[in-house]
């Protein structure tokens, strides 16, 4: 129900038209992170 209402409002609409954030969030969700990764292997630490 709650994201019925976030996908029909109209700041999400004038997000969705300038980022395409739903495109951005299907691509970030689809990538595979090996077990291993953490914080400080993504800053280069």
């Amino acid at each position: 129900m709650f994201t019925k209402q976030v996908t029909e409002s109209k700041i999400y609409n004038w997000f969705q038209e300038r980022l395409e954030i739903e495109a951005i969030s299907e691509d970030i969700t689809s990538k595979y992170v090996p077990p291993h990764v953490n914080i400080f292997y993504c800053l280069g630490g």
